[in-house]
This record gives structure tokens, C-alpha cells and sequence, in this order.
């Protein structure tokens, strides 16, 4: 890594919303995303030909999206609809609060929201004038500290966990990822190291405590689950590395 160098383009929040190509040059026009790049040094204008890789972090469809499909529905063939089903056996059918949704259902709603999302755009957008490696890093699982958070927020997300559907929601998140960049050759999806994720789908707190932003100067708030830290950071490092075959 000593001989390798890293150009980052980034803001938070609404990330690269608004990036557009021209040829192989990427250059931003959003007066708040250029002012956010000038802020933190980052270029307004990349040609993407002077660069060995790309990499993109997150704006697919994270673990959010995944329990918010979940509101109101349980998916066949997690521990959750079991009951369900047994009750159906039971009473021939009754209606539900909740509906049960097919997981290929499912899977097809988690890469629309894929589909729909920034970095879906620019590698569709990228494949059709460069064949440059690309490396896709969806958004990593919220903090564990979620589930000690009282209030509806999240709700439906912590009814999974606590049905043991975590590993379940994980999987098909990370395969809608899988079957929606696999039209786009020479794009790997690195999936959040094993060793860091706690009840399937969330992150461990000894990758998340002390956090770090893009805006170094705000104090991270202390009930802050989206943010991961700097070992979490090395690990994913590592991934991008090896699978870009760099020592």
C-alpha cells in the first residue's frame, strides 16, 4: 500500500447525487456538493482514466431499506412466518396485521431499490465508456446500540432480530446486490467483514465506538448507529485491496 495513493470524493449526506460524466471525466455541477469537495480538498473534476480503480461506498440499499420493506409484511421462509403459517392451518385463514411477502418478491424489491440508486447510475454510466476495476461497498449495518433505543423508529428492523431473522435479511440483501450489478463486468461487491456483524445484520460496537465522519470537527452524537469506525475502516481496506490483487 506504502506505493499506492487514494483521491476521495465524498459529502455526507446526500453523497455524489448529481455527478455527471462526460466522457471519462467525472465533475460535479451542485453548488453544495462543490462547496463540501472545495471544503474538504477533494478535486470537482476527475478523469477516471488517470486511476487504476474506482470504489463506491454505500447509496444502494442498505439494511434500512431492507426493514422498512418490512413494515407490515413477514417473508416466507424466516423464522417469522412460521407462526404465521401455523396459524393459517389453524383457522383457515384469517386476515393479518401483516401480509406474507414472497422473497423473491422481496428480492426483487431490494434491487429496485438498488437500481434507483447513485452508485447504480454512475456504474451504468461508467461501463459504457471504461472497463476500469470497480469495487461497490454498500452502506455498512447500523450500530448494535439500535436495539437499546427506545421509540418506533426502526421498529420493524428490530421485530427481525428478534425473530431471528437477522442472517435472513443480510443474505438477500446481499444477494439483490449480487444479481444487480451482475450485468456489469469487472465490479465486485465487498460484503461487511464477518467478524464485525452481531444478531445478522447489525455492527458490532467495537466497530462503530468512536466513529468517525467526514466532518471531523462535529462531535459524533453519542445514540449515533450509522457511522462506523476507524478498525472498521482497516478491514475494509483490506478487502479493497485483495481484490484488487495489491500488496
Amino acid at each position: 500500500m506504502a506505493n499506492q495513493s487514494i483521491t476521495w470524493v465524498a459529502k455526507a449526506g446526500t453523497g455524489l447525487k448529481g455527478a455527471e460524466l462526460e466522457g471519462t471525466e467525472l465533475f460535479f455541477k451542485d453548488p453544495q456538493l462543490i462547496e463540501a469537495l472545495n471544503q474538504h480538498g477533494m478535486p470537482e473534476r476527475v478523469d477516471l482514466n488517470s486511476f487504476d480503480a474506482l470504489v463506491f461506498v454505500g447509496d444502494t440499499a442498505s439494511v434500512f431499506n431492507a426493514g422498512q420493506l418490512l413494515q407490515r409484511h413477514s417473508v416466507s421462509g424466516w423464522p417469522s412466518a412460521e407462526p404465521m403459517l401455523r396459524k393459517i392451518e389453524r383457522t383457515g385463514g384469517v386476515p393479518f396485521r401483516r401480509q406474507m411477502l414472497s422473497q423473491s418478491a422481496y428480492l426483487a424489491a431490494l434491487s429496485r431499490i438498488i437500481e434507483s440508486g447513485v452508485t447504480y447510475e454512475l456504474v451504468s454510466q461508467i461501463r459504457v465508456v471504461t472497463d476500469i476495476p470497480i469495487c461497490i461497498i454498500p452502506q455498512p449495518y447500523p450500530g448494535a446500540q439500535l436495539l437499546k433505543i427506545e421509540g418506533k423508529k426502526n421498529r420493524a428492523l428490530k421485530r427481525v432480530i428478534e425473530e431471528r431473522g437477522g442472517e435472513y435479511l443480510s443474505e438477500i440483501l446481499r444477494n439483490a446486490h449480487a444479481n444487480t450489478f451482475s450485468k456489469f463486468t469487472g465490479v465486485s461487491i465487498l460484503y461487511q467483514p464477518e467478524q464485525t456483524i452481531e444478531y445478522g445484520c447489525l455492527t458490532g460496537r467495537a466497530f462503530t465506538r468512536n466513529a468517525v465522519r467526514i466532518h471531523t470537527d462535529m462531535k459524533q452524537p453519542a445514540r449515533d448507529i450509522i457511522h462506523s469506525n476507524p478498525t472498521m475502516g482497516h478491514l475494509v481496506l483490506e478487502q479493497i485491496l485483495a481484490a484488487l490483487h495489491i500488496n
